[in-house]
């Protein structure tokens, strides 16, 4: 595995750069508008996370018994399990699930037990399924990796606890005890903390 480029993610221009997020795919949530969805993941994302662009050839890796089959448009169910493949040889304890929204959930067990959780998914992920299913829930510690292709991944690590923070300011938004026009799994949430981040929008 080669690093290409790494660095703290500082610009929404080095955002769409790396060409892990599709912003045309806003699902009806910032009226449709790609630049309206790029401010709003920016406003989260700038400056709160650190990337790591590199280069690893998934295709030379030995294909691996138990793959449960994914079913998935184009060439991602290829490029999955060739994911798949990799990531449990380099990591015997891991975890790996495939699924949708996003593509890749799992877990790294490091040799001193530790236990970091993964997000992921394969080519790139559209802009409402990042800000609904992805942002709410990653922390500090955990990582999201975008499978570009066979021979390319990007890695992002929160520096901040994220989700918790984001959480909060849903809530503060769109109200307690009102319907919110997100993911089902956010319908349950903390009080409102954090007064400081007021100011942050997601819509």
């Amino acid at each position: 595995m080669e690093i290409v480029e790494q660095g703290l993610l500082n610009s929404l221009d080095q955002l769409t750069r790396l060409r892990i997020i599709n912003f045309a795919h806003c699902n009806g949530y910032w009226e449709n508008s790609p630049s309206k969805a790029m401010r709003a993941i920016a406003n989260w994302t700038v400056g709160l996370f650190e990337y790591t662009v590199v280069r690893i050839d998934i295709n030379k890796f030995p294909e691996r018994d138990g793959w449960t089959g994914w079913n998935h448009a184009g060439h991602h169910e290829q490029v999955g399990r060739l994911f798949w493949n990799s990531f449990l040889h380099i990591g015997k304890s891991h975890q790996l699930h495939f699924s949708d929204s996003p593509d890749i959930t799992g877990e790294i067990t490091w040799e001193d037990g530790h236990v970091t959780r993964i997000y992921g998914d394969v080519g790139e992920i559209s802009v409402s399924t990042f800000a609904l299913d992805v942002l709410p829930y990653i922390k500090k510690g955990d990582l999201w990796i975008s499978v570009s292709s066979s021979f390319s991944q990007v890695i992002l690590e929160p520096l901040v606890d994220v989700g918790p923070l984001l959480r909060q300011t849903i809530v503060r938004q769109f109200g307690l005890g009102e319907p919110l026009p997100v993911s089902p799994q956010l319908q349950m949430l903390e009080p409102i903390q954090q007064d400081a981040l007021k100011q942050m929008r997601l819509w």
